[in-house]
């Protein structure tokens, strides 16, 4: 998946975009949940700049890029997803500041919280030890 950020913020009227749910996700991928108040906060954009600026190791690492807003359509990529699929996500992730990253890796945990941009490096790392990505690595797949 190309990481991109180009979503405006929009008015009130709801997002009709596709109905996702991270369970759907399990086994397959892993899983970067933003949630940001818009497109415009700046680590929202600071952390999409840094996630853009190593795509290749992103998909890699099977990641997919969630976008959780408060104030205009959520996103799965640079696809719209359903305002029940957004408050699903929140509600089950619990989000304790206008800005928080959440990494979720393949079994469905969650293996990192932050409310602050997180850095590349501190993310693949932790992505790197896991055990399903040393198979990964070990296996070349």
């Amino acid at each position: 998946m190309t990481v991109t950020h180009s979503a405006a913020p929009n008015s009130n009227s709801p997002c009709e975009g596709k109905d996702v749910s991270l369970d759907q996700f399990q086994w397959n991928n892993r899983l970067l949940v933003l949630f940001a108040n818009d497109s415009t906060q700046e680590a929202y954009q600071d952390q999409m700049d840094l996630l853009k600026s190593h795509n290749d190791g992103v998909l890699e690492r099977d990641l997919v890029i969630f976008s959780i807003f408060d104030n205009q359509c959520s996103l799965l990529g640079d696809q719209i997803i359903s305002d029940a699929s957004a408050r699903e996500i929140r509600q089950r992730l619990s989000p304790a500041s206008s800005y928080s990253i959440y990494l979720i890796g393949k079994d469905g945990g969650v293996k990192l919280k932050r409310e602050q941009v997180l850095e590349i490096e501190e993310l693949f790392s932790v992505i790197d030890r896991m055990p399903m990505r040393q198979r990964e690595m070990r296996d070349g797949s």
